[in-house]
C-alpha cells in the first residue's frame, strides 16, 4: 500500500526564532504542525537572506525572503517600496512556491505585507490564506479580502467590520498561545493578584503590552482611555 504524501504548508511571516509577535506566532503554529507528523513545512522568513545558515537549524525547511548578495540588496534599497515588499517576501515568493510545491500557503503579516501575492503566478491555483493583524478602523487594504476565500483576522472587531461590508467569508483566527508558559488562572488566583497590587474586585483593567515605539501610537491610546473615562465616569478603571 502506497504511503500517503504529507500535505505541504508554506508559512510566510517573521522568523520563528525572533521574539516578535509574528515570530512567536510562527514558532507556535509551526511547532504544533510539525509535532503532528502530518505535514511538510516550509518557513519563509521575512527579512532574512535566502540561504542564511541560521535557518538550517530548524527541524523543517526554511528560506529567507531576501537575496544572498549585498549587491542585489543594495539595488532593492534604492526603492524603499521595493525594499519593504522584498523583506515581506515579494522578491522570492514565486521561487519558494516553485521549489517547495506547497498544497497551501499561509501569509501571516500586517495588511500591507500580503497584497503583492495576489499578482503572482501561483495565486488562484494554490489555496492561500491571508492571516492579517487588522487592528484599527477604518480597515486597511479592504479589497484583499475579495481576492481569497481564506481571509483571517487576529481580532473579532475587525471581522465584524468586514461583515458590515458584506465580506462574510472573513473569519477570526486568534494567534496561538504556548500553554507551557501561559494558562487561565482560577478566580481565586486572579483575586489574590488583585489583592497583592491593591486593585479592588470591581476595577476594570486596561493593559498595554507592546514595546514603546512611535508607530504604536501610545499618545492615541492614552487619549482613548481618557475618552473612556469621560464617557464612563462611574466605572472604576
Amino acid at each position: 500500500m502506497a504511503e500517503t504524501r504529507k500535505k505541504r504548508i508554506l508559512f510566510s511571516s517573521n522568523y520563528s526564532k525572533l521574539a516578535t509577535g509574528f515570530g512567536k506566532n510562527t514558532k507556535n503554529v509551526l511547532s504544533y504542525l510539525y509535532s503532528t507528523g502530518k505535514y511538510e513545512i516550509f518557513e519563509y522568513a521575512a527579512g532574512y537572506q535566502w540561504s542564511n545558515p541560521e535557518l538550517k537549524n530548524l527541524p523543517w525547511q526554511a528560506r529567507g525572503t531576501l537575496p544572498d548578495t549585498q549587491a542585489e540588496i543594495n539595488e532593492l534599497n534604492k526603492d524603499p517600496g521595493k525594499a519593504r515588499n522584498a523583506s515581506y517576501g515579494e522578491y522570492f515568493i514565486e521561487r519558494a512556491v516553485r521549489e517547495f510545491k506547497p498544497d497551501i500557503c499561509i501569509f501571516a503579516e500586517d495588511a500591507w505585507g500580503v497584497t503583492f501575492n495576489t499578482s503572482k503566478n501561483f495565486w488562484g491555483k494554490i489555496p492561500s490564506v491571508f492571516w492579517v493583524t487588522q487592528d484599527s478602523i477604518p480597515i486597511t487594504n479592504v479589497g484583499d479580502a475579495d481576492k481569497t476565500p481564506y481571509y483571517w483576522c487576529w481580532s473579532s472587531f475587525a471581522t465584524k467590520e468586514f461583515h458590515k461590508q458584506n465580506k462574510l467569508h472573513v473569519k477570526t483566527q486568534y494567534p496561538p498561545v504556548d500553554l507551557n508558559n501561559f494558562k487561565i488562572l482560577s478566580d481565586r488566583e486572579k483575586s489574590q493578584i488583585r489583592q497583592k497590587f491593591g486593585i479592588s474586585e470591581d476595577t476594570f483593567i486596561i493593559t498595554q503590552v507592546c514595546r514603546n515605539q512611535l508607530r504604536k501610537l501610545f499618545p492615541n491610546q492614552i487619549e482613548a482611555y481618557s475618552m473612556f473615562r469621560r464617557q464612563n465616569p462611574r466605572v472604576k478603571s
